[in-house]
């Protein structure tokens, strides 16, 4: 990543990116279970070996298992 990129735009993209994260977790911080789906999904993402794609999988269960016990309720 670091021969496709200069330092200087890599640091400004991951300043952005950060930036937008922690404006979605603002709205995260409201629901208990959007949080606790948020942090399952960032350990996997940060500690399992495959995390990225561990974390991808897992996020997607836990939405449509949301979604489906929303409709469920409904």
């Amino acid at each position: 990543v670091l021969k496709v990129f200069p330092l200087p735009i890599l640091g400004v993209v991951l300043l952005r990116e950060g930036l937008t994260l922690a404006a979605f977790a603002k709205d995260i911080l409201a629901s208990r279970k959007d949080l606790a789906f948020c942090v399952l999904t960032a350990a996997a993402a940060v500690f399992l070996k495959n995390g990225y794609l561990v974390g991808m999988a897992a996020g997607t269960l836990f939405w449509h298992l949301a979604d489906w016990e929303a409709q469920r309720q409904a």
